[in-house]
């Protein structure tokens, strides 16, 4: 009986993770400009360093796959991340963004807001929350 309750507990705990996970997602989508799944295409370099009392940003291209909300007419969008220690996208040990993560190929969903200052395909990740796996979940979740 108590294996069974706690299989019960653990599922009901999963089951509350997925919604909220579902609604963040959804959350999100509703405050930014653009929703896009994209391919990594360039890894800029590294500035060597963490943001701290300097801000340390390093800049990703990617091909857009599709756009899931807003207008976009470019091909390729270019995100700047800061390099904050201990931030999911960064990698555990140097000052750069993950290398798994962002590997050249791997597909994303951004969440974005236009930068108004750049070019029309410059956008700046809200604080790197903007950033997630291209996976079923994520999708299904983000679909009409």
């Amino acid at each position: 009986m108590k294996i069974l309750l706690t299989i019960l507990l653990l599922h009901s705990l999963a089951l509350t993770s997925m919604q909220s996970d579902k609604q963040k997602w959804l959350n999100l989508a509703a405050n930014v400009d653009l929703v896009l799944v994209v391919k990594v295409k360039d890894v800029g370099p590294t500035p060597g360093f963490w943001s701290g009392y300097l801000s340390a940003a390093q800049r990703v291209r990617f091909k857009v796959v599709k756009v899931l909300k807003g207008n976009l007419n470019a091909g390729e969008v270019e995100v700047e991340y800061y390099l904050v220690k201990n931030d999911d996208l960064v990698d555990n040990v140097l000052p750069r963004l993950s290398p798994e993560i962002f590997e050249r190929g791997n597909q994303l969903v951004l969440f974005l807001k236009a930068d108004r200052k750049r070019k029309l395909t410059s956008f700046a990740a809200d604080q790197n929350r903007g950033t997630a796996p291209a996976d079923a979940d994520i999708l299904k979740a983000l679909s009409p």
